[in-house]
């Protein structure tokens, strides 16, 4: 499969870091936005926490977003690439939770007893880079 021409109503972005480098697409008519991801070493892209700070730098904080298992006959699955399809602005998806909860791994211990979540890593910034994706 080959690379296709950018359609004429979409914006195109490449959003980076020392780890990671972040394709957006954003589908101007629709305000839907797509983000391929890769690490610049080709491996998995697998922790949830970076994907949330690519959403949330690439598209802000209050975006949502969700990443599609397709149908077999819709698969694309050529390399280590991670896809989010981000709602336009003020729209939400029908599921999920309805009020935030985000615990320090101490508050988790004391209110979860066996439970454990990893500090958050500092760093992870991300900055919009010229020229094209390679």
């Amino acid at each position: 499969m080959c690379a296709q021409p950018l359609p004429a109503d979409t914006r195109l972005e490449v959003w980076s870091n020392d780890r990671y480098e972040v394709i957006v697409r954003h589908h101007l008519p629709s305000g839907m936005t797509h983000l391929s991801i890769k690490r610049h070493d080709r491996g998995a892209v697998i922790d949830w926490r970076h994907l949330q700070k690519i959403k949330d730098s690439c598209c802000g904080p209050e975006r949502e977003a969700c990443e599609l298992y397709p149908a077999a006959s819709r698969l694309v699955d050529t390399s280590n690439h991670r896809h989010l399809w981000v709602l336009p602005a003020g729209q939400r998806f029908p599921f999920g939770y309805d009020d935030r909860l985000v615990m320090t791994p101490e508050e988790i211990a004391a209110e979860y007893p066996g439970a454990r979540q990893r500090p958050f890593e500092p760093g992870l910034d991300f900055e919009l880079s010229p020229g094209d994706p390679d």
